[in-house]
């Protein structure tokens, strides 16, 4: 027996987010039938993080038990072989018996990305939010900041978010603009349900109404969730990378 590490990208736009469902179709549940596939007997996956309908990632991890030995190499390319085109394995790697890929993890990279041009590009459709309004970057910049650090999210948390504590820390927040694709980063030691897409919808709000960092800053410790902006559309989101 021994246990691998896998690092997964996938477009999820057709799947009904990471989590094995019974009858809509999963990134979990399709890496898992792969596996079966490959190593002939029934595989459990468990993954760094649960990413919902439509959200995409360059570097979801995951973790499995095997008792095989087919290289790493090689289950890299078993496993895609049976693997549909949007979901791709990019490593493979055997690793300490104790490693738990959700436990384990210190930090998630997340990044929305959203377009903002006149017309939406058939290119970004499926991959960001269309938001055809002025942005101004300076003010998002220094809105977002004020996330930075330990707060209680629980006014940026889905009503479904089953979490007691609701305190999470946000260690890095930026926003880049390249022509009219806007991208913004947040990286921290965990997320709510929805957390990254509420407090994006809330900087366009605030941003919209030309808010101060001040009263972004106040509205943070608000439990409140209808007090903030929308929660916006998943299909902007991509997992860029969990760190350990």
């Amino acid at each position: 027996m021994r246990k691998i590490r896998l690092i997964i990208q996938y477009d999820g736009t057709q799947y009904c987010g990471w989590q094995r469902q019974v009858s809509d179709p999963s990134i979990q549940g399709k890496i898992e039938n792969a596996a079966g596939k490959l190593f002939q007997r029934e595989i459990s996956i468990h993954g760094a993080g649960r990413t919902d309908s439509g959200v995409h990632a360059l570097g979801q991890v995951a973790h499995c038990s095997i008792e095989s030995t087919i290289s790493d190499e090689n289950i890299l390319s078993g496993l895609n072989t049976y693997l549909p085109n949007d979901i791709r394995i990019i490593g493979v790697a055997t690793v300490d018996a104790g490693f738990d890929a959700r436990r384990d993890a210190r930090r998630r990279h997340y990044r929305y990305r959203i377009f903002t041009g006149k017309v939406h590009s058939p290119m970004e459709r499926l991959y960001s939010l269309h938001y055809p309004y002025a942005l101004d970057i300076t003010l998002l910049r220094r809105l977002l900041m004020k996330y930075n650090g330990v707060h209680d999210f629980t006014g940026f948390a889905a009503s479904s978010d089953t979490n007691t504590n609701k305190v999470r820390e946000i260690v890095h927040t930026a926003v880049q603009q390249y022509n009219q694709l806007i991208t913004i980063d947040i990286i921290g030691n965990a997320f709510l349900h929805n957390m990254v897409r509420a407090i994006v919808g809330t900087v366009l709000m605030g941003q919209k109404e030309k808010w101060t960092p001040k009263q972004m800053a106040a509205l943070i410790k608000e439990t409140d969730r209808s007090l903030g902006g929308p929660t916006v559309a998943p299909h902007g989101l991509f997992l860029i990378q969990v760190m350990y």
